[in-house]
């Protein structure tokens, strides 16, 4: 869980919204050791190994207003606030994980009209869902002051904060393959012409799958192993191959 608090110095603020951007590394299973030439319908050996879709970065960021309140409390702090859940699964733990919070301090009318908002949003329908009467922003249209227009100005500042989860987080990360033995992928073995498993091989490439590495199946055959292709292009799992801006990699 990703928790926020809140700890002001005075009494004057008491409404806050918040959002985040969150970015991380991660890498496929696998560097490319081969190619599939579909038209010969072979592999071709790579030298050296190809890590160019290896690395990849994701980024996500908040889809819903965030909002707090210390107005009812007797201090003006929030403790453990959870914004975000994800499992130790998620390969935001695998290698490096960023999260940007933007935090502002807001007026009670501002935090009514968000909080109004995000009700409305969150059961009745999306953001430009009719919204119902009681709901008023503080913008008008001077042409016709009847109509209707979503919107709501504040004027404050907005604080930032970064941190960084590194080696320490990857301690809790368990991969894919270690979940359950039925989450492990079928493989599939290439034993060449002359091997014991023949293979349409561009019937394998069509469903999914792509080659990874040479090494033995259970039974001490060498051959080729094939898997999803996600496992050697880091892509296929949301990933760019483009750090995000700013991006710390220590």
């Amino acid at each position: 869980d990703m928790t926020l608090c809140i700890s002001a110095h005075s009494d004057e603020g008491r409404y806050f919204r918040w959002s985040y951007q969150e970015d991380y590394k991660f890498h496929a299973d696998h560097p490319k050791d081969y190619i599939f030439d579909y038209a010969e319908g072979l592999e071709v050996k790579l030298e050296p190994t190809d890590y160019s879709t290896y690395w990849c970065w994701r980024s996500n960021s908040s889809r819903e207003v965030g909002l707090v309140a210390t107005a009812d409390l007797r201090d003006n702090r929030i403790v453990a606030h959870k914004f975000l859940t994800f499992s130790r699964s998620s390969l935001r733990l695998q290698t490096r994980y960023r999260m940007i919070i933007y935090m502002s301090c807001i007026s009670a009318d501002a935090y009514r009209y968000l909080d109004n908002l995000k009700t409305n949003s969150n059961f009745n329908g999306d953001l430009f869902t009719p919204l119902p009467s009681d709901v008023q922003g503080n913008i008008h249209c001077e042409e016709d002051p009847d109509a209707r227009v979503i919107g709501y100005v504040d004027v404050c500042q907005v604080k930032k904060a970064v941190f960084y989860l590194g080696a320490d987080a990857y301690r809790l990360f368990i991969a894919r393959g270690e979940l359950s033995p039925s989450f492990i992928p079928a493989l599939v073995w290439d034993y060449g012409e002359e091997g014991q498993n023949p293979l349409d091989l561009r019937y394998f490439w069509d469903q999914g799958y792509a080659p990874m590495f040479e090494g033995a199946d259970p039974d001490g055959n060498l051959g080729v192993l094939w898997n999803f292709k996600r496992c050697t292009d880091c892509r296929l799992d949301g990933g760019v191959l483009e750090s995000p801006e700013d991006w710390e990699d220590r």
